[in-house]
């Protein structure tokens, strides 16, 4: 929750502010820019937008882009240090608030150019448009869908689904392909989106990227043909080995992913999910990106 609240406070106090009614702040400065300072909103109004607008680093199309989206884009560049720093934060196992290492401001921008200028399938980020010119529309859609993300993703620094739960004090490795009793393989998009989805594989292979980093945390998930597998299944994870032992003879050390300080693999047997799944073959659906994307799309 705390982070929650940092995305709606940090992109300008504006939630609160944004919502009031026009009659309330007919003209006045945007209130609440304590970030950004009481005036910005109408400098950046007051500036000559060109074809090509640069602010930084970062370049953004005018013909592709309603004049509100260009200002959207604008009072993020001027918060740039800020949202690094103050909004996109990740707690630590020390329960410490530290900077993201996976989500920064230039992949924030970058991705919004896409989805602002561009799309995916037809459909857009909203940050604005012709009829409502007021960029305040967009910033609170942007400070809604940060709030978001924070809760999924961001305050784990994290970027793909980790391995949570938790069965007879074990975590199966099957959990790639569905915690919960889901099964994440079988999902599919609605009516009319079917050509979005993607073929379920049974001989893909793909590690994910993040995992948790507390002490004895389950190694990333991943998806393997069944015959990879030792003796054609999966086992859990125990997160109570030891496997840093440099007294010991041969000396141990954990070595199943970068960072490891406990825990480990163990196959001896299968051990099945709660959707009944001892192996990992075409399960490479788990939950993806800043908003968890589970499923074959």
């Amino acid at each position: 929750m705390m982070n929650t609240a940092k995305a709606l406070f940090a992109i300008g106090s504006l939630s609160a502010s944004m919502v009031q009614s026009q009659e309330s702040n007919v003209g006045g400065a945007l209130p609440g820019m304590m970030l950004l300072g009481p005036t910005l909103l109408e400098d950046i109004h007051s500036e000559t937008i060109n074809t090509t607008t640069t602010m930084k680093k970062h370049t953004v199309s005018r013909d592709k882009l309603t004049p509100s989206e260009i200002t959207v884009f604008k009072v993020l560049t001027h918060m740039e240090d800020k949202i690094n720093s103050e909004l996109l934060l990740s707690k630590t196992p020390a329960n410490e608030w530290v900077e993201s290492s996976t989500y920064r401001f230039d992949g924030l921008f970058e991705a919004l150019k896409v989805m602002v200028q561009d799309g995916v399938a037809g459909k857009k980020f909203y940050m604005g448009d012709d009829v409502n010119t007021d960029p305040r529309y967009g910033l609170v859609n942007l400070a809604a869908f940060l709030a978001q993300s924070m809760k999924e993703t961001i305050m784990y620094d994290a970027c793909d689904e980790n391995n949570w739960d938790l069965i007879d004090n074990k975590y199966p490795l099957s959990n790639a392909c569905g915690q919960l009793g889901q099964d994440y393989g079988a999902y599919s998009c609605p009516a009319g989106e079917e050509h979005l989805s993607c073929d379920v594989d049974p001989e893909m292979r793909l590690v994910a990227a993040t995992n948790a980093n507390w002490y004895g945390a389950p190694a990333p998930l991943f998806c393997e043909p069944k015959d990879d597998s030792e003796n054609g299944f999966t086992g859990y994870w125990d997160y109570t080995l030891v496997c840093n032992n440099p007294w010991a003879d041969p000396p141990m050390t954990c070595s199943d992913y970068e960072g490891q300080q406990g825990g480990g693999f163990v196959n001896r047997a299968p051990m099945e999910n709660r959707n009944g799944r001892s192996d990992v073959e075409g399960c490479c659906w788990w939950g993806r990106g800043v908003i968890q994307t589970t499923g074959p799309w």
